[in-house]
């Protein structure tokens, strides 16, 4: 409601993703898409805007289960305007859906090449986890580590919940759980609440654990 009385002040393009993300994220997929469609006939939208949008319109189908129609939207978002990392981390995680595993591997390492991106790093150390690729997988591991302390020293409220998710699948339980504390903090809202309950599980806090999921439940 707030944002749609925002765009009663001024119709930016930004508000309307902003719905439409809020719209995907509880599970509200064609609202969302006729949000992002409405978006795109307000006015003529400059190249990495219409990215922004295919892109989102891709995690709407993501989210849906349809790997294929989500790779063909990130495609779209990838020809509007290149070189996105983002991008590129949707797209590998797509073809990895799609089990074109030696393709994503590439496309993996040239993001990390080239943006040195700890996601990236942390999918190639899951996939190589799942190869069978131990050595392969703490080497991305520990690279990916060193890099999330080090943002989170920067920038603790801003890289909790991603440096908490990789302490949780690769690291230390007790630093997740100290990571997303900070998170919900910062952030008390249901997906930081699922993240904390999952830390709290890895802690043998099952109770605690049922609380978060409870209040992320209520929040809606």
């Amino acid at each position: 409601s707030r944002y749609r009385a925002a765009a009663q002040i001024e119709p930016h393009v930004s508000i309307a993703l902003r719905i439409a993300n809020l719209q995907r994220v509880s599970g509200e997929f064609d609202a969302a898409i006729a949000t992002l469609a409405e978006a795109t006939r307000t006015e003529k939208h400059t190249p990495v805007v219409l990215s922004s949008i295919a892109l989102q319109t891709g995690m709407i189908a993501s989210a849906r289960g349809d790997y294929a129609t989500a790779k063909d939207w990130y495609d779209r978002a990838e020809t509007l305007f290149s070189g996105h990392w983002l991008i590129g981390l949707y797209r590998a995680e797509a073809r990895l859906a799609k089990g074109q595993t030696d393709g994503a591997i590439a496309d993996l390492e040239r993001l990390v090449r080239d943006h040195a991106r700890p996601e990236a790093m942390d999918m190639l150390a899951l996939v190589w986890r799942i190869r069978g690729d131990n050595v392969r997988s703490r080497h991305w591991s520990r690279r990916a580590g060193a890099v999330w302390r080090e943002w989170m020293d920067k920038y603790p409220a801003a890289f909790a919940a991603h440096a908490a998710e990789h302490e949780l699948v690769f690291g230390d339980p007790q630093e997740a759980l100290q990571l997303a504390t900070v998170n919900a903090k910062a952030r008390p809202y249901g997906e930081a609440r699922l993240l904390l309950a999952r830390a709290l599980m890895a802690n043998d806090q099952a109770r605690a654990a049922l609380n978060e999921i409870r209040l992320a439940e209520r929040s809606g």
